[in-house]
């Protein structure tokens, strides 16, 4: 799959989008264009395609086989016949999963294979190692924009290896000029984790998104506070601050990174029809998924099938604001309060009884006909703060603290 400089006529194209298939191999896709060297086929240079005129690209296992001097001009060239906003679906062997492997002695991966090529003929050669972070630097240099993982690779093909480095991206659109502005909100206790705060400062500041945020005793007001200090453009003219496209917020006990970051903002971006996005998150104390998803009878379903998170975004009734991007177009058509709870029948705020800020946020959303969905393959951590207490055989026993709070110490306690 070494690719040499030739000037071959196009395949013919199937009905329907132009979808091309680069460095095919032995991997037949429906409904795309398969090229390989094999059978006569360059996946670069593509002079038989013309400027914007391709809908989509896999190169699954490909680049590596072009010289590491040539990778800039590769990408270059399927930026340039990618329509703008197609996307680029690209795998490639993970040099830091080979590392990993080689150094705990790897014996039952080919790790040779991996990392040099095959040798089965003399176009299975690598000449090019990746890694994530490497990846990313060039898709963005190329002018990629919207990088983030590849989920729905195709199944017996190479990205589906463990090695394997699977990444999607998109040509920008012809309005990208104007950037899209996303500013984060949060709210903040006197002191807070450390973790979020690093972790916020290294995501934000790789997506080049400014922080705005609020103290106090209730999160519910703080976090209305700080959404209105981001929107204030909206209603006023001279306010100091340009009107976002879309707000993210997060959670001082939340942890993600750039890359979740930049994957929600792809997903608003390619998908106009949501308002609100969401990262998956887990209860820190129930350890439940922090969504719901409406049954045909209105109520909250019970049960959802694994299958229906394959897609990338899935529609949900409510979800968390651990990390969650709002669309301020429909933010600002919100009526207020956005935040509020309410308390039981009986008055009180027993758990499971009363309806919690948040909860009452996405009726109100979903009652002005306002979407949020889900992004499954987003993933995010929650924060729980465990003490370690010696055990049984002085093996230690950790406790989340406000267990101990609630019920003492551990029974398994040494004694």
């Amino acid at each position: 799959m070494t690719e040499t400089a030739q000037t071959p006529s196009a395949p013919a194209a199937p009905a329907g989008p132009l979808r091309l298939n680069l460095g095919a191999g032995r991997i037949h896709l429906d409904g795309y264009v398969d090229i390989d060297i094999r059978s006569g086929g360059t996946a670069y240079p593509l002079p038989q395609y013309a400027d914007n005129s391709v809908d989509e690209i896999i190169a699954s296992h490909v680049l590596e086989h072009f010289s590491h001097r040539e990778t800039a001009k590769v990408l270059a060239e399927w930026l340039r016949v990618l329509k703008p906003g197609a996307p680029l679906k690209i795998a490639v062997p993970n040099f830091d999963w080979i590392h990993d492997a080689y150094a705990k002695g790897g014996v039952d991966a080919p790790i040779e294979c991996y990392l040099m090529g095959s040798h089965d003929d003399e176009h299975d050669v690598h000449l090019a190692v990746f890694n994530p972070t490497k990846l990313r630097m060039l898709l963005d240099r190329a002018g990629f924009i919207g990088i983030g993982p590849w989920v729905d690779v195709p199944a017996d093909s190479c990205a589906t290896l463990k090695v394997s480095l699977n990444m999607r991206c998109t040509k920008p659109p012809p309005d990208h000029e104007r950037p899209f502005l996303v500013v984060a909100c949060e709210t903040v206790p006197r002191y807070g984790s450390t973790a979020t705060m690093m972790a916020a400062i290294n995501a934000l500041g790789r997506n080049s998104i400014d922080v705005r945020h609020t103290g106090g005793a209730f999160w519910e007001q703080c976090l209305e506070k700080a959404l209105e200090i981001s929107v204030a453009k909206a209603f006023d003219p001279d306010a100091p601050n340009p009107l976002p496209d879309a707000i993210l917020t997060f959670d001082y006990d939340s942890l993600f990174d750039a890359n979740d970051v930049a994957e929600l903002i792809r997903l608003l971006r390619a998908h106009p029809e949501i308002d609100a996005l969401a990262a998956l998150q887990t209860n820190r104390h129930t350890k439940d998924p922090l969504f719901t998803i409406r049954g045909p009878s209105g109520q909250n379903r019970a049960q959802v099938d694994i299958t229906e998170f394959k897609p990338d975004v899935l529609q949900v009734a409510t979800a968390h604001f651990g990390l969650t991007l709002i669309r301020v177009s429909s933010l600002v058509k919100l009526p207020h309060p956005w935040f509020f709870g309410t308390p039981a029948a009986d008055g009180r705020w027993t758990y499971g009884q009363c309806t919690d800020p948040d909860i009452n946020f996405w009726r109100k959303w979903e009652a002005h006909k306002f979407t949020v969905y889900l992004a499954p393959h987003v993933v995010i951590g929650h924060i729980v703060e465990f003490a370690w207490w010696p055990g049984p055989a002085m093996k230690a026993v950790a406790q989340p603290v406000s267990e101990y709070f609630a019920h003492g110490k551990p029974k398994e306690v040494w004694q």
